[in-house]
């Protein structure tokens, strides 16, 4: 999406990496690999995201997981896939009735550190983010994958909560 799809081109930009980008659509995996994406993982019933992550970073695991879609599972999975002592970032909102469960003694014995981003402030960081995008570092235009007219926006809403479109 354009929240996950933005932060690949970032980390890309700041020569972060190995890069992992983990989805259940190979739409969206394809357009990951095309934003910055060095290896793409589909979690489905029949592959464990943490345990594809675990086997890519010879049991190590990621320094840091960026969890973008405010799911109950994928929070769970962004605090299982970080090393010791890495951090899970949570970007993506829930509804406010969701809980995720974690094991604590996981988290405490191995310093996992959990943080909240709720995003950037337009009036200080917007023109760092425009100068980006200048510069080439976001291709802002390279991560529009559809476009729908004012009309049609019930049902671009309905599409990308059904996770059909990227």
């Amino acid at each position: 999406g354009g929240v996950g799809g933005s932060l690949l081109q970032l980390l890309k930009h700041l020569g972060l990496g190995p890069i992992l980008a983990v989805d259940v659509s190979d739409e969206a995996l394809a357009q990951a690999k095309l934003l910055g994406a060095d290896h793409t993982i589909k979690s489905s019933a029949e592959t464990d995201a943490v345990a594809r992550i675990a086997e890519l970073t010879g049991g190590v695991k990621v320094d840091y997981c960026f969890e973008v879609i405010g799911l109950k599972q994928t929070f769970e999975q962004a605090v299982m896939a970080v090393r010791d002592g890495g951090r899970a970032c949570f970007i993506g909102i829930s509804d406010v009735r969701n809980k995720a469960e974690v094991p604590i003694t996981h988290i405490v014995r191995r310093r996992i550190s959990l943080l909240g981003s709720y995003g950037a402030r337009a009036s200080r960081d917007m023109p760092a983010l425009l100068k980006l995008a200048a510069d080439g570092a976001v291709d802002l235009k390279g991560g529009v994958t559809r476009r729908f007219g004012l009309a049609q926006a019930g049902e671009a809403y309905k599409l990308l909560s059904e996770r059909r479109i990227v």
